[in-house]
């Protein structure tokens, strides 16, 4: 039964995926048929709303590989903190959602694990996806000698966490049952702390939650 779980896990993550590429995606057809079926006065707006929709899908392709896939760089490398924040902040920090990420977090020279590039993305996306419109995301880190104490805190006025993304991130949990496309980042992050086991501490505050990881060093 454990392929069954990792079939209906891989599902809700490409459903996931597909609801947010679909937007941008669609975007460009529309572009396209500005060009083709009107005159010359409309190519620059459907030029310009080509391009805008490209680079939103491309940012998010370029997220996803990283969070869902190798959490490698274009050349084949592993991925650094510092092009982990540029990919989240691309995709997600320009709406109303403010991601607070100090670019200046000195590691001394050691690097990240894959996984734990993976887990801090996922975090990211699950608590970009809690918020509900608008907020702030903190990231704060503290270096340890075996790893990077990790922070990731969620921000907003009379917030409190949903019983479905409370029950998403429950290590009890079994199987998929009751994911939604939605939900399902943040049970894939208790997966993948689970697997490297590495202690997720889930903690209400005072309109906020915090997430606290240790991610280890490669």
């Amino acid at each position: 039964m454990p392929a069954l779980v990792d079939i209906r896990l891989l599902e809700l993550i490409s459903a996931r995926m597909c609801h947010d590429l679909i937007s941008p995606v669609s975007a460009i057809g529309n572009g396209v048929e500005l060009v083709t079926e009107f005159d010359d006065g409309m190519q620059g707006e459907a030029l310009g709303l080509i391009g805008e929709s490209a680079a939103v899908a491309s940012r998010l392709l370029q997220f996803y590989r990283a969070a869902f896939g190798s959490a490698r760089s274009a050349d084949g490398s592993p991925l650094g903190l510092a092009e982990a924040r540029q990919r989240t902040i691309e995709c997600f920090g320009g709406g109303r959602i403010v991601i607070d990420w100090p670019g200046d977090v000195d590691l001394g020279g050691k690097v990240l694990s894959r996984p734990g590039i993976k887990l801090l993305l996922n975090l990211m996306l699950a608590a970009h996806d809690m918020l509900p419109g608008s907020g702030r995301i903190s990231v704060r880190f503290s270096k340890l000698a075996d790893g990077l104490e990790t922070e990731v805190a969620l921000l907003k006025e009379g917030f409190r966490l949903g019983e479905a993304f409370r029950q998403a991130f429950d290590g009890e949990r079994d199987g998929t049952d009751g994911l939604t496309p939605r939900t399902v980042v943040a049970h894939l992050c208790r997966k993948l702390a689970d697997g490297e086991g590495i202690p997720l501490d889930i903690r209400d505050m005072q309109d906020g939650l915090s997430l606290k990881v240790r991610l280890g060093w490669a």
